[in-house]
């Protein structure tokens, strides 16, 4: 038995199929523009570090050779003199501890403040009801679970879903529960932009920070209760992760595990952004060389594994009920493109 369009009306809609194109445009250029920028940073970084390095290295030589100059007939005079240096470089030592404490603290101050401006702002832009097709099928989906009905739309979202649940529990409501997830996502959001910035110098993550906080786009996605801003947080997650495993001498083998769980996550929450960060993420386990990429796919794939199977033992019928659904709504994309492209829509 085939299964009906849900929303049949949409094929003859030309601002919905325009809209449609303009979105999937955007978000191929954004995360395009944004692992460009990503893996062009990473060598930058790394050749300004090696610079610091190489001087570090040059000036303890100089300070050595100096030292040596003194000969082996050492006064007392000299010996105090050498005590009041010693005092002196263990003085300027505390000082730059405590200059590194404080700029390590001012960086998960800096993140935290401005996510929470951001959960602030996108707050101000909640609708009182669903106001897409896509959010009243995530609110239908909270009670009863089929994507056959739509409930959500294939592949599922089933990480979304459970988390709405969560909250929903929590708040009682379906739709008060995806709004707060909406703006848990953009002050989590722009506080992994943040963070990710920061690892290549502590301007840049104030500036990508303040850019996340007055984007329209991320601002008005709070308001729809859907998937987007919790998946732009997830993606600058990802991102701050590999600058990590690129830019630091950080352990390596705990961070390829921690984003390539984020990755399982990603494929939970949302398919398709997990599908365009898959370059950034070989990147970044790659760090490691093969044995990275393998833990890396060993990692991810146990991840998927284990939202995978409650997904299919919670859908009625099973995987074949959701491969018949995602069948379904594929080749519903391509009569609504074809129908357009014969009335000549762009």
């Amino acid at each position: 038995m085939s299964l009906p369009l849900q929303h049949p009306h949409l094929i003859q809609d030309p601002t919905f199929v325009t809209g449609t194109c303009l979105c999937f445009t955007q978000a191929f250029v954004l995360l395009s523009s944004s692992q460009f920028i990503l893996l062009y940073a990473i060598p930058a970084g790394k050749a300004r570090q090696g610079k610091q390095d190489r001087n570090s290295i040059v000036l303890g030589g100089i300070e050595s050779l100096v030292q040596n100059m003194h000969g082996e007939d050492i006064t007392e005079v000299e010996v105090e003199t050498r005590q009041d240096d010693m005092e002196d470089n263990l003085a300027h030592e505390s000082a730059v501890t405590r200059a590194w404490a404080s700029m390590c603290k001012s960086r998960v101050r800096t993140s935290v403040t401005l996510g929470i401006v951001g959960a602030a702002l996108s707050a101000t832009l909640i609708a009182p009801l669903p106001i897409s097709h896509d959010s009243v099928g995530f609110v239908l989906a909270l009670e009863h679970y089929d994507v056959t009905l739509h409930q959500p739309h294939p592949p599922g979202y089933f990480l979304y879903i459970m988390l709405g649940r969560l909250v929903q529990a929590m708040v009682g409501d379906g739709w008060t529960a995806l709004w707060l997830l909406g703006i848990i996502g953009v002050g989590l959001a722009v506080a992994f932009i943040v963070r990710a910035g920061w690892e290549v110098t502590p301007g840049a993550g104030v500036a990508t920070g303040v850019i996340a906080l007055f984007s329209p786009l991320l601002l008005a996605a709070a308001a729809r209760g859907e998937t987007y801003t919790l998946a732009c947080a997830l993606s600058a997650f990802i991102g701050w992760r590999v600058l990590r495993l690129r830019l630091t001498n950080c352990d390596k083998m705990k961070e390829v595990i921690i984003v390539s769980v984020a990755m399982a996550m990603m494929a939970g929450l949302r398919t398709t952004d997990a599908a365009f960060l898959l370059p950034l993420w070989s990147y970044g386990v790659l760090a490691l060389g093969w044995r990275g990429l393998m833990i890396g796919i060993t990692v991810g794939a146990m991840g998927t594994v284990s939202w995978l199977l409650p997904m299919v033992s919670l859908q009625p019928g099973g995987l074949p009920a959701i491969r018949h659904a995602s069948s379904m709504l594929s080749s519903g994309w391509v009569a609504q493109f074809s129908r357009s492209s014969e009335v000549g829509l762009p």
